[in-house]
């Protein structure tokens, strides 16, 4: 191209000259961005394909060069011919809504068109997840502070309070269905049973409950050696619960009998992932490993450079986790060897949300909310947001919401 170019300058007045066509490579972050082109002076636009692209200039003419992509802030530019030969185009992320609550967002559910979020305000909000319209508010009674995620079952969703108390919402509504005071603070998220009927729930008064979903009847309650600060897990028929006295409990889904308790030598730091007989757990001394369930045994361990504050996430045969030297580190489940890393400018203290189409969603406390390939960790797109941002997305078809610590919830285009 750059021979074409110095030969229609020093020959301007021949044929060749006049016939010739002067490319333009065409590229953009992110990468698949609409090309439209059409000569200077005339109306509406010619697509051209999409970028990585190479387009053709007619000696001395100027054309509209347009980018754009959803989700993206759209690009124009006036370009003439010779000025260059490549052209690289940046596009800034847009957000769909931005819903400003009333306090900080602890965690979010999606389900059947509806965003649901728990606030430290004591309120649950339902959010239209096209509009980003408030459907309806539930305000708990005692307006304590919401401190976990939700969990989503219609035609209720559940959640747990500071107070102690425990609450069932109809979705369609926003009444109250039923709640029940189970004692301590309620600081760890529930979980469902396989067959969706019972609920589980840990407090930090040092109980593991497991309650009817439907009418909210106690079912069974287990003593643990220490408080529940994280989510459990229900895999094989049991419920593991990890207590702040440095053990698994591993208890009778049925019955709230215990199986099996094993003492660790550090303090676990997140709620466990179960996978095919497998426990992947974190604790303060930086690693991750994965337990063998069958013969409680550590089968790997993995040295983060930072302690890890998030659930681990399975996706694809690999174990996905963040940490407090903002590494989002990608290891392979089975031997626990890394396979690649994404470094943040602060504390990754959000656990990483991965699509079906295998891209990775995750926040971070550099203000940022990033999205990356599952496959080698590339960076397609990252939006600076308010605050820091330790609030775990989620996808609902082609969209992701978050949350940060400016007291607003982000949906994004994906």
């Amino acid at each position: 191209s750059n021979v074409m170019m110095g030969f229609v300058k020093n020959y301007p007045r021949t044929i060749e000259a006049h016939e010739a066509k002067l490319p333009l490579k065409i590229t953009s972050t992110p990468s698949q961005a609409e090309v439209y082109f059409n000569p200077a002076g005339t109306g509406g636009g010619i697509k051209q394909g999409e970028t990585p692209l190479k387009v053709y200039l007619l000696p001395n003419s100027s054309a509209n060069l347009m980018v754009s992509k959803k989700g993206f802030t759209s690009y124009q530019q006036l370009i003439k011919s010779y000025e260059q030969s490549d052209f690289h185009i940046n596009l800034d992320k847009t957000t769909r809504w931005i819903y400003p609550a009333d306090g900080i967002i602890e965690g979010l559910a999606v389900g059947e068109g509806i965003l649901y979020a728990t606030c430290r305000d004591g309120s649950l909000y339902a959010i239209n997840v096209a509009t980003g319209q408030l459907q309806w508010r539930f305000r708990t009674e005692s307006g304590s502070d919401i401190s976990t995620a939700p969990l989503l079952r219609p035609p209720f969703i559940y959640f747990g309070c500071d107070d102690g108390y425990f609450y069932a919402v109809r979705i369609n509504t926003g009444q109250k269905v039923w709640s029940v005071k189970l004692g301590g603070r309620l600081k760890a998220a529930p979980v469902l049973s396989a067959d969706a009927q019972t609920l589980y729930i840990g407090s930090d008064n040092k109980y593991l409950y497991a309650l009817n979903g439907a009418t909210g009847e106690m079912r069974w309650s287990f003593l643990t050696g220490g408080k529940i600060p994280f989510s459990c897990t229900v895999a094989t028929n049991a419920v593991y619960a990890i207590s702040d006295a440095k053990t698994i409990h591993a208890v009778n889904a049925k019955n709230g009998q215990e199986e099996w308790h094993l003492k660790l030598e550090e303090q676990p730091t997140v709620a466990p992932c179960v996978i095919n007989n497998m426990l992947y757990l974190a604790d303060t001394d930086q690693h991750i490993y994965a337990l063998n369930l069958l013969d409680r045994k550590i089968k790997w361990r993995y040295k983060t450079k930072g302690v890890i504050r998030t659930t681990p996430v399975y996706a694809n045969g690999k174990i996905l986790v963040g940490s407090d030297d903002g590494m989002l580190s990608v290891l392979e489940a089975v031997q626990g060897t890394l396979e690649w890393q994404f470094k943040t400018a602060a504390a990754a203290q959000s656990a990483p949300a991965v699509s079906s189409d295998a891209f990775v969603y995750l926040g971070s406390n550099d203000n940022y909310f990033y999205a990356l390939t599952l496959t080698g960790g590339n960076l397609v797109w990252k939006y600076q947001m308010g605050h820091k941002n330790y609030t775990t997305p989620v996808i609902y078809q082609d969209l992701v919401f978050t949350a940060a610590a400016d007291r607003k919830i982000y949906a994004f285009e994906r």
